[in-house]
């Protein structure tokens, strides 16, 4: 589930679209399922477990920028390696192409 949660909208439109075409949608870690033979309780509890997988998202999220900007202070982040030249810039081109 925390794969498809990136916000608390997402399970709920993964999972709406998924059983209204007719699948049936199991977390394994989470031990849940959904079908249109679920229970009441599902909905609530998607919206409950999607809203702790987007809060450990965010919390996530915030770890991960305080330590690049503390990399950044001492000078060893440097970013992504480059795949373009500044010349393949430019020109508008493509690496292999």
């Amino acid at each position: 589930m925390d794969r498809c949660a990136r916000s608390l909208t997402d399970p709920y439109a993964i999972v709406d679209e998924l059983v209204s075409k007719g699948a049936s949608v199991k977390f394994l870690k989470e031990g849940q399922i959904y079908s249109k033979d679920s229970t009441p309780i599902a909905k609530p509890m998607l919206g409950l477990l999607g809203s702790v997988a987007e809060f450990e998202r965010s919390i996530i999220r915030g770890r991960q920028a305080e330590g690049i900007a503390r990399a950044k202070e001492r000078g060893v982040y440097k970013g992504r390696v480059r795949a373009l030249t500044n010349e393949q810039v430019g020109s508008g081109t493509r690496m292999g192409g």
